[in-house]
């Protein structure tokens, strides 16, 4: 719906403002961004876009006039690239579907005069659909199993919600719960899962390990993490796991 295509090389400004502007469908695609800096803010846009009245702020540029200017950034996206994005909330928010290389003879390698027809066929059908539905209702408490995910339960609803065929539904809950354990299963992967993995070893072992003992455990286990030290995996143990650590004669337990 009302689509733009952007690439990698788009800077956050132009993303925000032609989001703004427009009010459709960004398609982002080489979404790739290496500098840390370009990247964070093109996370914080994307966040931002993934719900209403959560606008981007921005001051005017004009000369002498500072004063904050807003730029709605809610609405669908299409994001390609090459990796997982690195800012988990992104991935949290998104629906992910891994692409495969298809041997078909019936996809072209360049998009002919028919694939264009047939795109707007089906816009018109969507577009028919919003008409149709415009004033509707929709009940966004349909059932989903609770071991899903929250965020990705609430994503889905509203996709859920508009479908009405049953076979169809059944089809977006299976991939639901085939992402959801992709999740868990990448997330067990983690520094943190490691880390809290150390913790668990350690304190079957030590009954009650020390900080020294735990990062000991981490950098046996991960010969990448040796920069870490008792302090900064303690600092990770407070917070992310919110445990509480206490200064004994031997360390911080």
């Amino acid at each position: 719906y009302k689509a733009v295509f952007l690439n990698g090389g788009a800077s956050s400004a132009v993303i925000f403002r032609t989001t703004d502007i427009l009010r459709g469908t960004l398609i982002l695609d080489e979404s790739d961004f290496n500098s840390s800096d370009t990247s964070s803010d093109i996370a914080k846009i994307l966040n931002s876009g993934f719900s209403k009245n959560s606008p981007i702020m921005r001051c005017k540029t004009e000369k002498d006039d500072f004063s904050p200017d807003s730029f709605n950034v809610f609405g669908p996206k299409v994001l390609g690239g090459r990796a997982s994005f690195k800012d988990d909330a992104i991935e949290s928010r998104s629906l992910t579907s891994y692409m495969e290389r298809t041997d078909r003879d019936d996809i072209p390698d360049n998009l002919d005069d028919n694939f264009w027809q047939d795109a707007l066929v089906l816009r018109n059908k969507l577009l028919k659909f919003r008409f149709n539905n415009y004033h509707k209702t929709f009940d966004l408490s349909v059932g989903l199993d609770r071991s899903i995910e929250p965020r990705l339960r609430q994503i889905s609803r509203p996709l859920l919600a508009v479908t009405d065929n049953e076979e169809d539904r059944n089809t977006i809950k299976e991939f639901i719960k085939h992402y959801n354990k992709q999740i868990i299963k990448d997330r067990g992967y983690s520094f943190e899962a490691e880390v809290f993995r150390a913790v668990v070893e350690t304190q079957d072992e030590e009954g009650e390990p020390t900080m020294k003992n735990i990062t000991d455990r981490v950098v046996e286990m991960l010969d990448n993490y040796k920069e870490y030290n008792p302090k900064a995996i303690g600092y990770l143990i407070r917070n992310n796991f919110l445990l509480e650590t206490d200064r004994k004669s031997h360390g911080y337990v």
